[in-house]
């Protein structure tokens, strides 16, 4: 929540010149990368995994597994 906060803030002092999505997703990377407690980090993984599963129902097994392995 205080991501958002902070973005909402942003954007509005710069008058939507920055903004507040993009000053969130910067928070999360630079947080990701530095202040983030590592438990984050791993359950962060399972989000990976969620896709490469989704991935392979939309675009079908067989065609998934011939182009990204």
């Amino acid at each position: 929540m205080a991501a958002l906060f902070i973005g909402e803030w942003v954007s509005t002092k710069t008058r939507a010149m920055v903004p507040s999505i993009f000053v969130t997703a910067l928070i999360f990377i630079i947080g990701f990368w530095t202040i983030f407690p590592e438990k984050y980090r791993r359950a962060s993984d399972v989000w990976l995994k969620l896709c490469q599963c989704l991935c392979t129902a939309i675009i079908g097994a067989s065609r998934y597994y011939h182009e990204y392995s």
